[in-house]
């Protein structure tokens, strides 16, 4: 049985080649020392494996399927005095490359191999389904954008739905309606993405009658969204990860009208080590174990351009390349990986078109373990 298992994985050449040259037995003789360099977690069922073959099978199978697992895995062999083991573990898990940009609508995102998922290490992200996503779109241009998100994260396993040219009013009542629903909520996780037009922090909702700069009916801080989802005002998402998308301009103008928020002031004098004053005090005061995470962009014009001809029409810089780093990567990565790889394919698709650096941002409130999307297993 254990050979079955390592000869379906794709380091079947490394497991064969150190194997015919007598390298396992040396990872049996040394496995308390390889298990205590890989700084497993206590809760790992390998930790209660009693038989040390069946724990060496399972190291095998489970540190040589994933590229950053599989480097785990040589550091630990080459800390142990097994060099050659650990070099031949590398070459054999090489950097993928890079899929090419697709226009197509559609794209289908790589199913994971293992679950990971819960313990002292990792955000529980098993359930199905995994939560509720929402996507506002408020250029409809970018329609086939959202609806490969949507496509996106249903493949994640979250119940999606796009939500097209909603105003400022209508997008706060459909986030109250998860917010502040009495009914217990579903998944492990809540997505919130917003793609469309920002000011000075804020999201601008569709108005029939647009105007720049913006009237304050039309717009929303960005930290008021993040503040309807705290745990001390959204208890049916308590401990649950929330992740919030904004693919918008954030520009900020010194000379602009101050937009009015609806909550507490920022906590200016940084006393909150979880958020370093980027949301209101009152959403970190009591909050012990509540994880947010925030992605944006920060784009100032021209944060999207149009390929005729192609079914997509229209998409935005950062919207190809978060969409492609989820599509070939989430199956083994986690979302600071994820996001670091965005970054450099961000940088690369704007340099080829002659383009300065623009870089989004990712915040991460409260968040101490490894967010894995775990696309297309779940636990029953």
């Amino acid at each position: 049985m254990c050979i079955l298992v390592l000869m379906i994985i794709p380091s079947e050449k490394f497991t064969q080649t150190i194997d015919s040259e007598g390298e396992l037995p040396n990872l049996i003789d040394n496995l308390p020392t390889i298990m205590a360099l890989m700084d497993l977690d206590p809760e790992s069922p390998l930790m209660h494996i009693p038989n040390d073959t069946a724990k060496k099978c399972r190291i095998l199978t489970e540190f040589t399927f994933g590229q950053d697992h599989a480097y785990k895995l040589a550091d630990a062999l080459e800390m142990s005095a097994q060099t050659r083991a650990a070099d031949q573990l590398r070459q054999f898990n090489s950097a993928e490359t890079p899929w090419l940009n697709s226009y197509e609508v559609y794209m289908n995102v790589t199913p994971a191999q293992t679950l990971r998922s819960g313990g002292s290490h990792l955000y529980q992200m098993d359930a199905r389904p995994r939560g509720v996503a929402i996507i506002f779109v408020t250029n409809t241009d970018l329609y086939n954008e959202a609806e490969r998100f949507r496509s996106i994260f249903e493949q994640l396993l979250f119940d999606s739905v796009v939500h097209v040219q909603l105003t400022r009013d209508q997008i706060m009542d459909r986030l109250s309606e998860v917010s502040d629903s009495p009914e217990k909520y579903h998944g492990d996780a809540f997505v919130m993405m917003f793609i469309g037009p920002g000011y000075n922090e804020n999201i601008i909702g569709w108005s029939a009658q647009p105007q720049w700069p913006p009237a304050s009916a039309d717009v929303m801080p960005i930290s008021d969204i993040m503040d309807m989802f705290s745990e001390t005002r959204c208890s049916r998402l308590r401990l649950k990860l929330k992740l919030f998308i904004f693919n918008c301009c954030r520009q900020k103008f010194s000379d602009a009208t101050s937009v009015p928020t609806t909550t507490t002031a920022p906590n200016l004098n940084m006393r909150c080590s979880k958020c370093f004053g980027q949301l209101p005090c009152s959403k970190h005061e009591s909050a012990q174990s509540d994880t947010m995470v925030s992605l944006m962009s920060t784009w100032k014009k021209g944060w999207y351009q149009e390929f005729p001809g192609t079914p997509i029409g229209h998409v935005s810089e950062f919207g190809q390349a978060f969409s492609h780093t989820i599509a070939q990567y989430s199956w083994y990565k986690n979302l600071n990986q994820l996001f670091v790889i965005n970054v450099k394919r961000m940088e690369e698709n704007l340099a080829r078109m002659g383009e300065s650096e623009r870089r989004p941002e990712i915040n991460i409130f409260a968040g101490d373990r490894g967010i894995y999307f775990n696309p297309g297993l779940w636990k029953e």
